[in-house]
């Protein structure tokens, strides 16, 4: 009798299928030959069009199976045993100078769809689609904001009930971070993806953002029946880190604050005022400015000119002599009424985060902070530290306010596994703070 593996035609095995954005997916093709050299192609369109594409070269085993979760691949655009490597490694293909520097567009909360193909001696000998979701429209619930003044994306469980509240603040690019939002949904959360300047009415720059905007949202979701009144927490990204420190420590209501790559002080606005970044009361809070050494000015010329990444974290080194202005600018983290999660990449380039982190925690010690705190860092990560299984090749981007190449820092592979990582600490705790 002939074994089905003798005639069955290679073929890929995907589980689960589809996939929700965080899960780990298992990829193997199996009915290959027993040790046959096969090359793996993963392709995704992105929303400007782009295609991105990753590849890895295995040999099958002795029953002709190739397991990406189990198996080193022998050349790709990754290098190590890593069932996510396909996914993270996507980089664009026939980048041109204008969009070399563009990061993976994906804005939307649409599913992603993805090509797999498996090639022996350039002949394609198998194809599969794969399809990964933020969220279940079943389960999961979207309501754009438009009460009081708030600009963002509310997403709330269908379930009956009250749920714990996360608020999301995005970093300087100001977008609307929608699709952590979703996702977070998932887990049984009500989720604000919160916009403070760059759209609609909101303030056009990153200057003067008034804290009152943000507590207008905190005591609006007290008072709407979905939401657990004592369960409202705060996650900020970069800037939105700052401002989420901020706010956990001027609101009592703020049960919880996660800050990535944080900042410990108040820092210039972005824009062309010399002014701070945030105001309460309307009055502008005390900042630390930037006064660059005439080395950095001179660097920061060249770059621009050349169209050269630039790394602002010798900028942000710099501003910490200032030490009169780092007296006022600190961010009172020891009044915040709750636990604290910070999550850094020690080779951050935008600035030096885990620095900034460490401090933070100094300052909730030095005052005897009576709640949980927590400082994660990461050797080979840098500032883009977030949503996890999403392409991290691209470390060098275009900002989408000022124009310039930004060097985030870290490499594909410490930013992958320390946002892969970070998320699972974000879930357990939240998981642990807020039920």
């Amino acid at each position: 009798m002939q074994d089905e593996s003798s005639t069955a035609l290679p073929r890929f095995v995907i589980i689960p299928e589809p996939a929700r954005v965080d899960e780990t997916v298992n990829i193997r093709l199996i009915y290959l030959l027993p040790e046959q050299l096969v090359t793996l192609r993963m392709t995704i369109c992105d929303e400007m069009g782009r295609i991105w594409d990753s590849w890895a070269m295995f040999r099958a085993n002795t029953h002709g199976v190739v397991d990406v979760s189990e198996q080193p691949p022998l050349a790709g655009s990754y290098t190590e045993c890593d069932a996510m490597g396909l996914f993270w490694s996507l980089q664009p293909l026939n980048a041109t100078p204008s969009s070399a520097f563009s990061p993976f567009k994906s804005i939307s909360i649409a599913p992603l769809s993805y090509e797999l193909s498996a090639e022996v001696a350039n002949q394609r000998i198998a194809v599969a689609r794969h399809e990964r979701f933020f969220w279940n429209e079943q389960q999961v619930r979207r309501q754009p904001l438009s009460e009081h003044g708030l600009i963002g994306t509310m997403f709330t469980p269908r379930k009956f009930g009250s749920f714990p509240c996360l608020l999301l603040l995005s970093g300087s690019s100001g977008a609307l971070r929608e699709q952590e939002a979703a996702l977070l949904a998932t887990y049984g959360y009500v989720v604000v993806a919160l916009a403070y300047f760059g759209v609609n009415s909101l303030p056009s720059h990153l200057q003067e953002i008034p804290l009152e905007y943000f507590i207008k949202a905190v005591q609006w979701l007290r008072h709407i029946d979905v939401v657990a009144h004592q369960k409202i927490a705060v996650i900020g990204i970069s800037k939105g880190a700052e401002g989420a420190l901020l706010l956990g420590a001027t609101v009592s209501e703020i049960a919880a604050v996660v800050a990535y790559a944080p900042s410990a002080y108040v820092y210039q606005g972005l824009g062309e005022k010399v002014t701070s970044s945030w105001s309460y009361h309307d009055q502008p809070l005390p900042f630390v400015t930037y006064k660059p050494a005439p080395i950095f000015e001179a660097y920061e010329k060249r770059q621009l000119a050349e169209g050269a990444p630039i790394a602002y974290r010798t900028l942000y080194l710099e501003t910490l002599q200032h030490t009169d202005e780092l007296a006022r600018a600190a961010i009172l983290v020891e009044r915040i009424q709750g636990p604290i999660l910070l999550i850094s990449g020690e080779d951050d380039q935008m600035w030096p985060g885990t620095l900034f982190a460490e401090e933070i925690e100094q300052r909730l010690r030095h005052h005897h902070h009576p709640y949980w705190h927590q400082h994660v860092s990461y050797a080979h990560a840098g500032h883009k530290i977030g949503m996890p299984n999403v392409s991290t090749t691209l470390t060098q981007l275009r900002h989408q306010f000022s124009g310039s190449i930004n060097d985030y820092g870290g490499t594909p592979q410490g930013n992958a596994r320390a946002s892969a990582h970070s998320w699972q600490m974000l879930l357990t705790f939240l998981k642990h703070h807020m039920h």
